[in-house]
């Protein structure tokens, strides 16, 4: 539980709070935003060189996501300017637009505004 006696965790579902935040590596921003198009859960069985004597089903749960890139049209954003980060979708014909992702990789789900105004 959390300070205020909350549970620590979100429940995301594809149709009703499928945007999410997760740690970004390899930008300039902490944080990079998804949209869930699916949560799978399979049973896998490990058949490669290096089977452990146990073959039984394991458990793998994974989420299918679509990426949200931030605005590129030179918005001025962040703490400095006191301006929200605009964020759209990245094209679908560009690869790394969907991914596979761990559920452990999620930071919790966020709540984006549409902004119609702009497009």
């Amino acid at each position: 539980t959390t300070y205020n006696l909350c549970q620590a965790q979100d429940s995301l579902n594809p149709r009703t709070h499928a945007d999410v935040m997760v740690l970004a590596h390899e930008d300039d921003h902490p944080y990079r935003y998804a949209g869930i198009l699916g949560v799978f859960h399979v049973n896998v069985v490990y058949t490669g060189n290096n089977t452990p004597s146990f073959n039984s089903p394991q458990q793998m749960d994974f989420v299918w996501v679509r990426w949200f890139g931030r605005d590129p049209n030179n918005y001025q954003s962040g703490w400095k300017v006191k301006h929200l980060h605009q964020l759209g979708f990245i094209p679908a014909d560009e690869p790394g637009a969907f991914r596979f992702l761990d559920p452990h990789q999620i930071i919790c789900g966020v709540h984006l505004i549409p902004a119609f105004a702009y497009g």
